[in-house]
């Protein structure tokens, strides 16, 4: 919901009043209910992933156009702005599934008596499965995520090992660490796999098997140890 309670296609911007008519009357009408099929798109912006209906998909896929939200379009897209980076926090006044948690665009005057702490998602309740398995990288998590779920410092100061990523924080490599603290220093204080349920994201979403991944990595360096 936009400025004075109207929706982003009311508020849009058209070349004319005929296209404008064109879109706002385009998939929808009296006979859409909750039965009707619909197309469900997920905002491409990395601090977004805000999930919507679209009725004119050929629009984007006309102009090779990645599916952006009203509010990140209309606020600008929080990747390219320093201070949205800063927040990790989309523009779109969206709802979290319990189940999934994939979220969805649903402006608030529309959910006043809503419990978000109850809420699922209309996907999850039609049977559909919204979690994939893609192979990722621990380098592909660092990047998102720091190195605060892979290691610790008891001291809590924020550890990273590699000059590559462009962190806010310093960057040392392991024998510069051990270095600074010296052999009983690193052993007192630095802590691998701190936790066995870590909160790790990629591409913006919760990896929902986050234990199996922080159980994985130690198991998989044991074995390239046992390999030498």
């Amino acid at each position: 919901m936009g400025a004075n309670r109207k929706c982003g296609l009311c508020l849009g911007s058209y070349v004319d009043e005929e296209q404008k008519n064109k879109f706002i009357n385009r998939g929808v009408s009296m006979y859409t209910d909750a039965t009707s099929k619909a197309i469900w798109v997920e905002c491409s912006s990395r601090y977004c992933r805000a999930q919507y209906v679209v009725y004119h998909p050929d629009g984007l896929w006309k102009f090779y156009r990645p599916a952006e939200c009203y509010y990140c379009r209309s606020q600008g897209s929080r990747d390219n702005i320093p201070d949205h980076v800063k927040q990790n926090k989309s523009p779109a006044p969206a709802v979290q599934c319990t189940l999934c948690s994939n979220r969805m665009v649903w402006p608030e005057v529309y959910r006043a008596s809503l419990k978000e702490s109850d809420f699922i998602c209309p996907l999850c309740t039609s049977g559909y499965d919204l979690t994939t398995t893609p192979e990722v990288t621990p380098y592909k998590l660092f990047t998102e995520n720091t190195f605060s779920w892979l290691v610790q410092d008891a001291n809590g100061q924020e550890v990273c090992f590699q000059k590559d990523f462009n962190f806010h924080i310093r960057s040392e490599s392991i024998f510069q660490v051990i270095t600074r603290l010296g052999s009983e220093g690193f052993l007192s204080r630095i802590r691998l796999f701190p936790s066995s349920e870590p909160e790790i994201q990629y591409k913006g979403k919760l990896i929902h098997n986050s234990q199996g991944a922080s159980l994985n990595l130690p198991e998989a360096r044991r074995r390239r140890q046992n390999q030498r």
